[in-house]
């Protein structure tokens, strides 16, 4: 497919004598503040997660009523990512992110106004509206912002800034509110946002469109069309397997190695090293790849050392051996997001780009739902976990066998 240059795009970039230099460092700002809206955003969606026992009984609700404000992210993640992606590829990605950073930004005077849980609901619903135009557009930010050479490093930094936001999310808010209180630590992880929003805003400065944008955009084929691009059923079967491998093990981690002898703390950091090895291994990926020449292999390489560290760590048996694997399991799953995703703006074009990208999302997340729910079922069928284990190993074989369906990229 060719690809037709873009609001932003490096073709237009250059267009200008002396500009490349100065644009260069420019596209390095934009996509360092996008990953870290994209942490704070992240942050945003899960900070309720570790709180969830403290809102039940502040607020007398039941723990299904309580879940709801964080139930209603993958709820409306599926239900709005593909118009979302749709709307970043027709208005771009500056025009898409932006709607997004004004929807979280309005969730910052709710939760400073309001102490109830109605107003808490609120806030986590403006989140949710926003989080689809934010995580759906670091494809089109890659296509738009840089040469086809730097696109795969961008989206790993952008993904980084994902993982480490969910760490952040999980991991800070039970500080904040052992100090300061439900109220304030909400209200402040909220005006924190902010920052790295407003500073995203003054780096992606609008230029002005090629004349062939509008043309481009008319052309633009259809959902059905898309998933009709040669090997992307198999890269989304891949993300499908991949997203649910991945949270079918966060479901069952706890238990597991908590029936290991580990303790809450233990456990506490085995969590956040799980991510943590994501974060690291998405800003290694590309440049492994690159020196590699070759995505597929590095999947691959990747599938081998989930599947062993899946086995060393639910069967770990100390604190050090479990935060070891956990790393290693992070290091090795994680940054496979950031292939698929840099593979599926390959496959589709720039175009296409956040469409690409929102498909992976939506198809993750139903992954995700499938996956635990069929780790719950074997759990509660056999009540032990080693068939639970044995059916995640299965699911990282699968996921390789797609993986080598791949063209070599």
């Amino acid at each position: 497919m060719d690809r037709l240059p873009t609001e932003s795009s490096p073709q237009t970039q250059a267009a200008s004598p002396g500009l490349p230099g100065l644009l260069r460092h420019k596209r390095w700002l934009v996509a360092a503040s996008y990953t870290l809206v994209l942490c704070f955003n992240q942050l945003l969606v899960t900070n309720l997660i570790p709180l969830l026992s403290h809102i039940q009984q502040l607020y007398g609700l039941s723990e299904l009523q309580a879940s709801a404000g964080v139930l209603i992210f993958p709820i409306f993640c599926v239900l709005l990512s593909l118009p979302a992606g749709r709307f970043i590829d027709r208005f771009g990605f500056r025009h898409g992110t932006h709607l997004g950073i004004a929807l979280m930004a309005l969730a910052v005077p709710v939760r400073l106004a309001s102490e109830t849980f109605a107003g808490l609901m609120l806030g986590q619903l403006l989140i949710a509206l926003g989080q689809p135009l934010i995580i759906t557009g670091a494809a089109k930010m890659a296509a738009e912002w840089f040469p086809e050479a730097e696109r795969g490093k961008a989206i790993g930094l952008s993904t980084a800034g994902m993982f480490a936001g969910l760490a952040l999310g999980l991991g800070l808010p039970p500080l904040l509110f052992a100090s300061y209180g439900l109220q304030a630590t909400l209200s402040g992880l909220a005006l924190a946002s902010l920052v790295p929003s407003a500073l995203f805003i003054l780096c992606s400065g609008e230029r002005g469109k090629p004349a062939s944008t509008s043309q481009a955009q008319s052309a633009r084929p259809g959902w059905l069309d898309l998933l009709y691009t040669p090997g992307l059923g198999a890269l989304l079967l891949a993300a499908l397997l991949g997203f649910g491998l991945f949270n079918a093990l966060t479901l069952c981690l706890e238990p597991i190695l908590a029936g290991n002898g580990l303790d809450a703390s233990a456990l506490a950091i085995t969590g956040m090293l799980l991510i943590a090895g994501g974060v690291f291994g998405s800003l290694l990926v590309e440049p492994l790849a690159q020196r590699l020449k070759s995505r597929k292999r590095v999947l691959l390489g990747c599938g081998v050392g989930v599947i062993s560290t899946i086995w060393l760590l639910f069967h770990a048996q100390s604190q050090a051996a479990a935060t070891l694997y956990a790393a290693l399991l992070g290091l090795c799953q994680l940054p496979c997001y950031a292939l698929l995703l840099t593979l599926a703006e390959e496959l589709v074009g720039t175009e296409q780009a956040a469409s690409a990208n929102a498909l992976l999302v939506v198809v993750g997340n139903i992954g995700s739902a499938l996956a635990m729910t069929a780790v719950a079922l074997i759990h509660s069928a056999q009540g032990s976990w080693g068939l639970v284990i044995a059916f995640l190993i299965g699911m990282a074989l699968v996921q390789m066998l797609v993986v080598t369906r791949f063209d070599n990229r």
